[in-house]
């Protein structure tokens, strides 16, 4: 009985400190993306064997790649955004494919930053195999890829308006991402699509 309520309490712990660790980061913007990225090396291991400390194992033993998609993605969202904000009513064309590729781009960065964690920490990769393998994942089920970028979508989307879903969804859409993720990773290695 002890042993239960040890080990039940651990989860909810983890669950408190992983909202903290996330929001922080949020609010600090450039540690976002590696806390992310622990955070879903955090989900990799067993229920009952994961600890809070696999967050920053998770960094440090891929912090070279991290650190570069950390910058790409950065780059390109503040890219995007800027120019989707500054050209808010195109006029001419020129103004229009800035806006067309602006949208691209906010997507492409989107994908990459959703899909990359589970990449970086499954597969040794560099970063051109980062962005190409965020992509080949639809390969390892349409429906999986197609739920989680709605999943992110929809979480983004009604954090905006309401915090307490910012604060109550962090560990159930992290977890989902891993979960996702991790299946069509798999569904790919079976068709013999990537070396895991």
């Amino acid at each position: 009985m002890i042993d239960k309520i040890i080990k039940y309490g651990s989860l909810v712990f983890d669950y408190i400190m992983i909202t903290i660790i996330f929001i922080a980061s949020l609010i600090l913007v450039l540690p976002f993306i590696s806390v992310y990225i622990g955070i879903i090396g955090y989900f990799e291991k067993p229920l009952w064997e994961r600890e809070l400390l696999d967050i920053f194992r998770t960094i440090r033993s891929n912090f070279k790649i991290i650190l570069k998609v950390n910058f790409l993605v950065v780059v390109m969202l503040v890219a995007s955004l800027l120019n989707l904000n500054y050209f808010k009513e195109p006029n001419g064309i020129f103004e229009i494919i800035i806006m067309g590729a602006s949208w691209i781009i906010l997507i492409v960065a989107f994908i990459i930053l959703i899909f990359s964690p589970i990449i970086i920490i499954k597969m040794n990769v560099n970063l051109k195999q980062v962005v190409f393998n965020s992509f080949a994942l639809i390969m390892g089920g349409l429906f999986n890829y197609l739920l989680l970028i709605a999943l992110c979508y929809l979480y983004i989307y009604f954090s905006t308006k309401f915090l307490l879903v910012l604060i109550l969804g962090v560990y159930f859409v992290t977890y989902s991402i891993h979960y996702l993720s991790s299946a069509n990773i798999n569904n790919l290695k079976f068709k013999g699509g990537v070396k895991v």
